[in-house]
């Protein structure tokens, strides 16, 4: 590999934890941290939303003044304007979607230190995910899926909302292909249309109870540091730099799903680096990272700064959706990289730390039982899957935000099996990459 070359001068930071910039709200909020899912407004397919150039329809000439001096030129082309909601953000949310109304119900909310909500809830006519960020009773940014696809909405204030569609048929596999040269095995994206038989599973000795029960007295936070390129960022309308935080409290609330609520996630940092990342294979650009070649020179030292357990790359390479450096690394291996479309809306930033923390896929695809037979993912016969499985094992089924766990119902039925219990490798190995740095 070259020589190492002087960090970009255009290289920018900022603590994702400090609100990051101001908006033309109509009653006056000055400044809050968008957060949004790694989806924001990729374009990635053709959009349902708008049929040739995205033009804004039905608002008035204050609100394309807004459109046209918020919204940043980007490769999110499959962007429409609508209204926002017209009555506060309360268990049910009316938005204007596709020239009618689209009602989500609220399941949960998490308030976050800086006042914001992150409100998580379903679509009342589908029954799937919607995933929204919240301030005093009015939306500001979030997701949702409806009948199959992804649907990114942003305020851009003054009462306009933008929204963009991500075709998730249109995503890359969980890995590309180089994983299989670095442990974490990469089966063939084609094999198993249908749901294959389950393999044989190994006896496993049970979780003691009190096993279990000390662990999870333990309070035990992760930090995290993320960074991001600059062909990454072009795709979305606002800095990426917001989105990557709610990526991170999707992450905290799998846990949570899964009996892990003592474990936590927290971003510590997110920065813009001069690094092209769409040549090559993910193999490639990690290690360019973990060697701190080019433009990563300093990057160790900025970690050891930030005190950073983790280090995340996001890029624009399709080749798959992440990959990270191995199965339980040591503190200097203890790094990820994410394709950018991937980050939320497949959960592959959970899923690449899921590795770091010791986590491996489904025995579907990888039969490996180091470092503990029981610390592998979870599928569910043609149902669905967990985190850390494949589609090949289910025929293609839908991956829940859930780490396999035996003593986790997901509607009626166990998350996992004694051999395929991630939630407890997690808990016994957690802390020890809290204390990576």
């Amino acid at each position: 590999m070259c020589c190492p070359v002087q960090l970009a001068q255009t290289l920018r930071s900022r603590q994702v934890h400090r609100p990051s910039r101001r908006f033309l709200l109509a009653n006056g909020w000055r400044r809050h941290p968008l957060s949004l899912a790694a989806a924001w407004l990729a374009a990635i397919s053709t959009s349902a939303l708008a049929q040739t150039a995205a033009e804004p329809v039905g608002l008035t000439p204050d609100q394309q003044t807004i459109i046209s001096k918020l919204a940043k030129p980007s490769d999110a082309g499959n962007v429409q304007y609508a209204g926002a909601p017209t009555e506060p953000i309360g268990a049910e949310i009316r938005l204007p979607f596709r020239g009618k109304f689209i009602t989500l119900i609220r399941t949960g909310i998490v308030t976050q230190k800086d006042g914001s909500v992150t409100w998580q809830g379903k679509v009342e006519e589908t029954g799937e995910r919607a995933v929204l960020m919240v301030w005093g009773n009015a939306l500001l940014t979030g997701y949702f899926a409806y009948k199959g696809t992804v649907f990114t909405v942003e305020s851009l204030g003054g009462g306009v909302h933008a929204y963009a569609e991500m075709d998730r048929r249109m995503l890359p596999d969980d890995h590309p292909p180089a994983a299989s040269r670095d442990s974490v095995p990469a089966p063939n994206a084609d094999e198993e249309s249908e749901p294959a038989p389950a393999p044989a599973e190994p006896a496993v000795a049970p979780f003691a109870d009190a096993d279990r029960q000390a662990l999870e007295a333990k309070a035990v936070t992760i930090d995290v540091m993320l960074l991001y390129t600059a062909r990454a960022a072009k795709h979305y309308i606002r800095d990426p730099s917001d989105l990557l935080a709610l990526s991170i409290e999707e992450t905290n609330q799998t846990l949570k799903n899964s009996g892990l609520g003592n474990i936590n996630l927290r971003l510590v940092h997110s920065q813009l680096i001069d690094y092209d990342a769409s040549e090559d294979d993910h193999f490639t650009h990690l290690y360019t990272m973990v060697d701190g070649l080019g433009p990563f020179k300093d990057v160790k030292r900025l970690r050891d700064e930030k005190r950073a357990d983790i280090v995340g790359l996001i890029i624009d390479n399709p080749t798959g959706c992440g990959l990270s450096t191995r199965i339980g690394p040591d503190s200097d291996q203890a790094f990820f990289i994410v394709h950018h479309a991937c980050a939320a809306v497949t959960m592959s930033i959970a899923h690449e730390i899921g590795h770091i923390l010791g986590a491996r896929h489904d025995r579907f695809v990888d039969d490996n039982d180091s470092p503990h037979a029981y610390g592998h993912g979870y599928v569910n016969g043609g149902k669905w899957r967990d985190l850390m499985s494949y589609k090949q094992g289910c025929g293609g089924c839908a991956r829940i935000p859930y780490w396999s766990n035996p003593r986790i119902m997901y509607n009626g039925e166990p998350t996992g099996t004694a051999a395929a219990d991630n939630a407890r490798l997690i808990l016994e190995l957690a802390e020890r990459v809290s204390q990576f740095r």
